[in-house]
């Protein structure tokens, strides 16, 4: 079986939504696929419940946009979609709580109301290209294989599929993220208060410095704004590392699935927080942080984010800290600056060597220190928006 498309956008995580939206306003026939049956990525799949990098930091009462254009046009919407309210932490970090629910639904209607047509539960299995240019791509949906012939190509996909398909140079990866994944409880004495989360802290420090609980184990948070009539959400970061380029998804999510499940017995043993609480469902999918990136006609740099650096062709800003999640480790967070922020170029989202490929979300052009910072989703629905223009503009 045979289509063609103008603009084939791969994933459609935040970035792969916004990358869609932006190439089909700017007037091109868009095709986005995802291997998942819903878009989202992250964000539903493995039930991240906020969206990190929308606004500016500081202890204020209201939370201010950084971000324009698309992406604050997404958020607006949003909030008002399901009167929705950014919240901030005791750092004076602002994020924007939301239901998995509402979110699919939200990125649906999206996608629909912008014209983009969408193929789920597909797999990506090649590309082929001549002379530097890109020019089909091979999947696998219904239980058949799919040609898709396009002019220029998206890969949102958050561990770059298309650009390890095309033995594309990677940027030098050192280390990878920790790996989270969220669980919900139902009848803890949690609250989803800030009082509740600092017993909570106090709690696992106790059971770690009595034996009851490793080192590896305490890294446990509330997800913002989860808590509902007794239900409340955490996000419990793994003791160890995770290559989702190289490592196997389905067995590590399993492995995952079952650590949650001995570790909140383990908390109902020995907190009283948790004794008599339930645990009602874990999330379907892990929530890998860093993955490969392929590298683009600019790499972003740690000096970059931290120095506030700015650049004539940038498409995205942000005032996110380097945030790392180091297996075993506390999280650690570096600010930019002076409290400013930096900006992404385009070149951060292009490939040297396919004058029609692009990358944008958890996959630009970035060092790890760099990416520590622009893979949050406010940063991700910047850069894949401004990618869908770029494939956009190619096409002419």
């Amino acid at each position: 079986m045979n289509i063609s498309t103008e603009i084939l956008i791969v994933g459609a995580g935040m970035a792969g939504v916004a990358a869609a939206i932006g190439a089909a306003r700017a007037g091109r026939k868009v095709l986005l696929i995802e291997n998942h049956l819903f878009p989202g990525g992250a964000a539903t799949g493995a039930e991240v419940g906020t969206i990190c990098g929308l606004f500016q930091n500081g202890k204020t009462e209201n939370s201010a946009f950084l971000v324009d254009g698309f992406a604050k046009e997404f958020a607006e919407k949003l909030m008002h979609r399901f009167q929705l309210r950014s919240e901030q932490n005791h750092m004076g970090l602002h994020y924007l709580p939301y239901k998995v629910d509402e979110l699919k639904l939200f990125l649906e209607e999206e996608l629909a109301s912008n014209g983009v047509l969408c193929m789920f539960d597909t797999e990506f299995l090649k590309v082929k290209h001549v002379d530097g240019i890109l020019q089909s791509a091979l999947v696998f949906c219904n239980n058949q294989e799919v040609e898709i012939d396009f002019q220029a190509l998206v890969d949102c996909s958050g561990k770059a599929v298309v650009a390890s398909k095309l033995n594309h140079p990677m940027v030098e990866t050192a280390y990878f993220q920790a790996t989270s994944i969220s669980f919900y409880v139902v009848d803890s004495l949690m609250d989803g208060t800030e009082l509740m989360n600092f017993k909570l802290i106090r709690a696992l420090k106790l059971a770690q410095s009595s034996g009851v609980i490793d080192d590896g184990n305490i890294q446990l948070f509330v997800i913002p704004g989860s808590y509902i009539d007794g239900k409340i959400g955490f996000k419990l970061t793994l003791p160890w590392e995770f290559n989702p380029a190289k490592d196997s998804i389905e067995l590590h999510t399993q492995k995952a699935k079952d650590y949650v499940t001995n570790y909140f017995q383990t908390l109902q043993e020995n907190i009283a927080i948790f004794q008599e609480s339930k645990l009602e469902s874990i999330a379907d999918d892990l929530g890998w942080r860093t993955a490969n990136r392929p590298v683009g006609k600019y790499i972003l740099t740690e000096e970059d984010v931290v120095s506030g650096r700015k650049f004539t062709d940038a498409c995205a800003k942000s005032a996110w800290p380097i945030e790392e999640w180091i297996p075993n480790q506390a999280v650690q967070l570096q600010f930019i600056q002076g409290g400013d922020y930096y900006e992404i170029p385009e070149a951060c989202l292009q490939s040297p060597i396919y004058d029609n490929f692009f990358f944008a979300g958890r996959i630009i052009s970035a060092t790890d220190r760099a990416i520590a910072s622009a893979r949050v989703m406010g940063t991700c629905l910047q850069t894949g928006f401004s990618s869908g223009i770029l494939a956009s503009k190619f096409y002419d």
